[in-house]
């Protein structure tokens, strides 16, 4: 929405997935009500979801759903490193972050995860291995320890001094020709992923 009064950009994701939760809710109320099993999973972008939101939609799912027995998360190659490229700069960490800010993206990050990081550090609370940390409920993660996207989009991305998403790399990632740059993802995936579950 763009007024006079408040001019700016308003994005709506929070409001959409409470939407769409709300409408499989009420749609399919009868076989939802007596439902046992809850298992959240999305992937890559998706992936990246199901490790942000886990908590809060669990929370809805305990209150909107009685006989729930078992919740699991399962996110599928969401996994993105804040890493470092091949020529040292954090391009996908500092878009991350930029965009967590635009979208004042604070007022639906994981609770547990703002919880435990001093308010300065709150937009680091949009990567997977940052909330994984401090995930409590029983997540099981899916990843290749090579990940093409990461590959290309983290590890050989560059800032190509463009002003849009593209420009910076995405989705025209760099292409694979530094194979050397690839070595430290397998170690920096395996230290992130020594949490509770593992991968």
């Amino acid at each position: 929405r763009n007024t006079a009064s408040r001019p700016g950009t308003f994005l709506r994701g929070s409001f959409i997935r409470k939407a769409a939760l709300d409408f499989a809710l009420k749609t399919f109320a009868p076989k939802l009500s007596n439902t046992t099993h809850f298992l959240l999973t999305g992937c890559s972008a998706g992936g990246l979801a199901t490790f942000l939101h886990t908590t809060s939609v669990f929370a809805w799912a305990r209150a909107n759903l009685p006989n729930l027995a078992k919740l699991r998360a399962v996110p599928l190659s969401g996994f993105f490193l804040n890493a470092q490229n091949a020529h040292g700069s954090f391009v996908y960490g500092t878009l991350m972050e930029g965009m967590f800010k635009m979208a004042n993206a604070i007022a639906d990050a994981d609770p547990k995860c703002l919880s435990k990081l001093p308010i300065e550090m709150h937009s680091k609370c949009v990567f997977a291995e940052v909330v994984y940390n401090y995930q409590t409920e029983a997540t099981f993660v899916m990843n290749s320890q090579m990940d093409l996207w990461q590959t290309q989009c983290i590890l050989l991305s560059n800032f190509s001094g463009g002003r849009s998403w593209y420009d910076f790399g995405f989705p025209h990632c760099v292409a694979l020709n530094t194979i050397s740059a690839c070595i430290e993802m397998p170690p920096a995936l395996q230290k992130a992923a020594d949490g509770p579950w593992g991968i």
